[in-house]
Order: C-alpha cells, then sequence, then structure tokens
C-alpha cells in the first residue's frame, strides 16, 4: 500500500482498506486456481512433445490420452484399440494432435507413463462393443442381487466391461468404506474375470447416468465438461445470486457448475471496483 497515507484518516480506516486488500489477494489467487494458464509442454512428465498424442473417450465420458504409434492415421470420432491395464479396449478418438495437447494442458496433471493406440478397430470388434454394452445390463442386475444377498450400504452406478473382458469394473457410491469382499468373490466365480469396485462421488454419479438440466439442454457433465471445478457460496456472493438452494443446487445435489463459467468476469469486476475504493481510502 502507498506509504503517503493521510494521517488524518481515522484508524479503522486502516483496518478496512487492510481488508479490502485481503479480498483482493483472495480473488486474484482464486482466479488463478480457475483461469488457463497454460504450462510448457516440455514440462509434463514423461511425454516427448514430438510424440503424437490422441484423447480417447469410452463409456460414460471417460477420458484418456494415448499415445499415436508411427504411420498411423487416425481422426477424430474414428474407433480404435488401445492399450489397457490388462489386454485392449476399444474407444472413440475425440482429440487428436495439438489440441490433444491443450486439452492435456488444461488439467495440468500428469498422465504418467502413456499407453498407446494399437489400430483402428474393425467392424467385427465394433460389434463386439455392442454386445458388452447389452451384457453390462444385465451384469448391473444381478450385481443388484448380490449386493442385496449381503447387505451391503451401497449404491451401483454403473457396470463397464472391457473390450476383451479381462475385466468388469463396478462403479458405486457410498457414505463409508465398504467390505466387498463376498461381493467381489461371488461375481468373481459366476464372471471368471477380473472384478474392480470403484467407488465415486455424486458428481461423478451423475456424469455417468447423464440426463437434462434445468435449462433444457443435456448436462454439461454428461456432454463436454471433463473436469469438476470447486464450486463454493463465494461463487453465489461474487455473482450477486440469491442463495436459493432449490435453483443453485443440479441433480447431483451439489452446486451446479455452470457458476464457475462466468466467475472470473466478476472477479475482475470486484478487483476494479475494489482498486477504486482504496484509492478514494488512501
Amino acid at each position: 500500500m502507498n506509504e503517503n497515507t493521510n494521517k488524518n484518516e481515522p484508524e479503522k480506516k486502516s483496518g478496512d482498506i487492510d481488508k479490502q486488500l485481503g479480498d483482493i489477494n483472495e480473488c486474484q489467487n482464486y482466479e488463478l486456481h480457475h483461469s488457463f494458464n497454460p504450462i510448457n509442454i516440455n514440462e509434463l512428465e514423461n511425454i516427448d512433445p514430438n510424440v503424437k498424442l490422441a484423447l480417447v473417450r469410452f463409456k460414460a465420458n471417460r477420458y484418456n490420452f494415448y499415445c499415436i504409434e508411427p504411420g498411423l492415421e487416425i481422426k477424430i470420432d474414428d474407433y480404435v484399440i488401445v492399450e489397457a491395464e490388462r489386454g485392449i479396449d476399444l474407444g472413440q478418438v475425440a482429440a487428436t494432435g495439438e489440441l490433444a495437447f491443450i486439452k492435456l494442458q488444461i488439467r495440468k496433471s500428469s498422465c504418467g507413463e502413456l499407453k498407446k493406440i494399437i489400430r483402428i478397430a474393425s467392424q467385427e470388434e465394433i460389434e463386439k462393443l455392442k454386445e458388452n454394452r447389452q451384457k453390462e445390463d444385465i451384469t448391473y442386475n444381478i450385481a443388484l442381487e448380490k449386493i442385496s444377498k449381503h447387505n451391503l450400504p451401497m449404491k451401483l452406478v454403473d457396470v463397464e466391461y472391457q473390450l476383451d473382458v479381462s475385466r468388469i469394473t463396478f462403479y458405486y457410491t457410498a457414505d463409508h468404506r465398504i467390505d466387498f469382499r463376498e461381493l467381489v468373490k461371488d461375481l468373481a466365480h459366476i464372471y471368471h474375470t477380473r472384478i474392480e469396485m470403484r467407488q465415486i462421488g455424486v458428481r461423478d454419479e451423475t456424469k455417468r447416468i447423464g440426463g437434462i438440466g434445468v435449462c433444457g439442454r443435456e448436462l454439461c457433465c454428461a456432454s463436454w465438461l471433463n473436469n469438476f471445478e470447486k464450486v463454493s457460496a463465494q461463487h453465489i456472493v461474487l455473482q450477486g445470486l440469491a442463495n436459493n438452494p432449490l435453483k443453485l443446487a443440479g441433480q447431483c445435489s451439489r452446486l451446479k457448475c455452470c457458476l464457475t463459467f462466468e466467475i472470473n468476469n466478476y472477479l475482475k469486476d470486484e478487483i476494479k471496483d475494489t482498486d477504486l475504493n482504496i484509492e478514494k481510502a488512501v
């Protein structure tokens, strides 16, 4: 703050200014957290910037990054066979090349050692994927019966088959840790493959299930939103919205993700207004 402060001003005015400065710093830090701050591609761990990169989409908008093998030409919306943790899987290309790197930058997280896109999927493999989707519905009902049998306090959300059925993933929500060892034994005895139980949050549950928002459009999380930003009461205050939980909560019963879409514009206005107040006070 300017050292030439008017000494005739009351002492409490200095405290008010300090508080305003604190509010500014809070807004600035918050904006840095939410704004797009590109990082150098070379800083991404274990990723060679010369490697061709692709973003592949799986069931329920599950995404992952893969390397494109030299000589393999793929384009957006192609169905491709990719390396999985065990075996292979099939997904659809959502982005390639520079666009995929930009999406990786936005996520600001290392992907570890990238797996590879092996080849473009054949029509038979695409049909196999459709068959797996039908099996998932049957497996879902069987899993519900087993959960009820063991009286487990969990909610089954979705089931996803890996293409070669070397793994079946069960997504669920629960308030506490669940001892599902007996459940896994039962499912492994039926399907004779690797069973993975994956606990998710309520926002991820809504993302997988999908739906229509009050705006009349498909839910953002189920259609295009890749990452969940933290949404707090500060979003409501800065945008001058009425604190009405019925209107501000999404289908997941959490604050709507769209409250973050324009927050930076309000933060900039807030900083400008605070700067003016400080200039008048100093």
